[in-house]
């Protein structure tokens, strides 16, 4: 029993038989306020989520196809004509990964490192939204594009196969 999903087709009658899985942290530093001129006295929640995303980003593995793309941050906003230490950051990482294995091992390093904090006292959470699960290459699949692309040479054309990146 096999479903095909030609939503994501590619050019040239090409099929696609795996894609990465794909969701989005949503990370939120809490720190403290503090006047600009008195940076010691606060707790840079910008500063923080820097550190954070740099962090994080040491979990890709490029070679796995595990990729983190910072998409948003923000911090400060809300003081944008003060002097102020901002209090409060948050962003947003696309996570894809090939393989549920990789999603967990991403998701696990991210928890660790918001459980210590660059700067003492700032607090980290991190949220994962799953978009799409893993469709990872398997022996079934290459049968069923085998079967497609067969069907295809009868109607003397011929089906590629492709690896989506996202």
């Amino acid at each position: 029993d096999y479903v095909l999903n030609v939503e994501s087709g590619r050019p040239g009658d090409g099929v696609v038989v795996s894609r990465p899985g794909t969701g989005v942290l949503e990370i939120t530093v809490k720190g403290l306020a503090a006047h600009a001129s008195a940076p010691q006295a606060g707790i840079n929640a910008a500063d923080e989520l820097a550190h954070y995303i740099l962090s994080l980003k040491q979990l890709e593995d490029k070679q796995k196809g595990t990729i983190l793309t910072t998409r948003i941050i923000e911090s400060g906003i809300e003081n944008r004509t003060k002097s102020v230490v901002p209090n409060h950051a948050a962003g947003l990482v696309r996570v894809g990964a090939f393989s549920v294995q990789e999603l967990d091992r991403v998701l696990n390093g991210a928890n660790a490192l918001a459980e210590k904090p660059h700067i003492p006292g700032a607090e980290i959470r991190v949220q994962f939204k799953l978009d799409f699960p893993a469709f990872p290459e398997t022996e079934e699949t290459a049968r069923l594009a085998a079967l497609a692309q067969s069907i295809y040479s009868g109607l003397d054309l011929e089906l590629q196969t492709a690896i989506a990146t996202g």
